[in-house]
């Protein structure tokens, strides 16, 4: 018969396997308790704490094992995976070196290090393979180009769009070959922000992208109209968000929707950062968003590439549901992904402060952990959030319960808003 402390050991680890890391920890904090110090016991109580949201404590406990256990390789990467997500890149690159100093052949140590000094993923992963019937195709991972071809390939929009340097033109050009598409590029106009940006128009009629290349910087011209946006959207883009660069444009469409609950995941452009507020394409508050999200790319976490007049908007469904089809045909890998991290119950704020929920039945929403893509959230938010396990919308903003109990608002500025993208 085993000890009682290795049976909560192997009683964790079996909670953990299953999906249910609160009774996992909880078997592994009594097994500890009572003496027993393994290191495969603190790997899955530091994993177990992260799957509840506790980012502080899965860091101690991470950084606990490797000064009790040094050579617990494992350990070493989680946790720089996990400081590289909360925007630490100093101290993630630290711990990959402390790693490489036990085994300075372990490859994917090296490979995690040589992506913080590059800022960026593996020249194999600059491309998104598209299955075509004649073959694969290889999309730049421009900003979100990927989800702009699948656009066109619906038959959604007749011209898409990018910025691009001078030195990715190239990768463009097999790309018009293979879709029979014509290219126009043109310089953004002296003086603009990012001037040494070009920018890079695809379609199938050459007099069209001539012609919106010669409107794109004029002082009243609207690029929906070209880029096959609904004209509802586009009309009211303008009537109502472009002179409001104070307030995010997520807090109007909701205002603008009718029904609140239950909305169509496909709509979903809280990660979609294009033409919000100025900041969004500021540099700084960006970055630290991205790394906080390794090897999750925010460019690609959009189904639609423009912002509906409200998550209700029939024309804007109809074309979504176009590019889903092209997506699961062509891309399922990244189809996916978008709807794993799209179809899920998103407390708002604004575009670098959110919080993106685990459903779970119940009533009004009750939920579990915060998922993925992380933000840039205030501790003291997240943490009021993490100690509850239900919200509901009321007049006087978004209420928090535990159980039976009222916790009360949850507060911030601006107020925070509900989107149940769950549909």
């Amino acid at each position: 018969m085993k000890p009682k402390g290795e049976s909560l050991v192997a009683s964790g680890a079996a909670h953990f396997n299953a999906g249910r890391p609160r009774e996992a920890l909880a078997d592994f904090e009594a097994a500890f308790r009572l003496g027993v110090d393994r290191a495969d016991a603190r790997y899955f109580s530091a994993h177990a704490r992260l799957s509840l949201g506790d980012i502080p404590a899965a860091l101690d406990a991470f950084t606990a094992l490797i000064r009790a256990f040094p050579a617990h390789l494992p350990a070493y990467l989680d946790l720089a995976s996990l400081l590289h997500r909360e925007g630490r890149l100093l101290d993630a690159a630290r711990t990959l070196r402390a790693a490489l100093k036990r085994d300075p052949s372990h490859a994917e140590a090296r490979r995690r290090l040589a992506e913080l000094k590059t800022g960026g993923a593996s020249a194999a992963k600059a491309f998104i393979e598209l299955s075509l019937p004649d073959g694969p195709l290889r999309v730049p991972r421009l900003g979100n180009l990927p989800i702009e071809v699948l656009a066109l390939l619906a038959g959604v929009k007749p011209v898409i769009h990018c910025w691009a340097s001078e030195a990715d033109l190239p990768s463009f050009d097999e790309l018009c070959r293979r879709l029979r598409l014509e290219k126009f590029v043109f310089p953004r106009a002296a003086g603009s922000r990012g001037a040494e940006r070009l920018g890079v128009l695809i379609g199938r009629d050459a007099a069209a992208l001539k012609k919106t290349a010669r409107q794109w910087e004029g002082e009243y011209f609207n690029p929906g109209q070209s880029l096959g946006y609904p004209v509802c959207c586009t009309r009211w883009y303008y009537s109502h968000v472009v002179d409001k660069k104070d307030d995010d444009l997520v807090h109007s469409i909701l205002r603008h929707t009718r029904r609140k609950k239950d909305l169509p995941w496909v709509l979903n452009n809280v990660f979609y950062f294009y033409s919000r507020v100025p900041s969004v394409q500021a540099g700084a508050r960006r970055q630290k968003l991205f790394a906080k999200n390794p090897g999750l790319d925010l460019d690609l976490l959009n189904l639609i590439t423009w912002h509906p007049c409200s998550y209700r908007c029939a024309p804007s469904l109809a074309k979504a549901a176009a590019i889903w089809k092209a997506a699961q045909r062509a891309a399922p890998d990244l189809a996916a992904a978008l709807r794993a991290c799209l179809a899920r119950p998103v407390v708002f704020w604004d575009w670098s402060r959110f919080a993106v929920l685990e459903r779970r039945a119940g009533p009004d929403l009750s939920y579990g952990a915060i998922e993925p893509p992380f933000s840039l959230l205030e501790a003291r938010l997240l943490s009021r959030l993490k100690g509850a396990d239900r919200a509901v919308t009321t007049s006087s903003g978004l209420e928090l319960w535990k159980g039976k109990t009222r916790l009360g608002l949850l507060g911030g500025s601006p107020a925070p808003i509900l989107l149940d993208f769950s549909a």
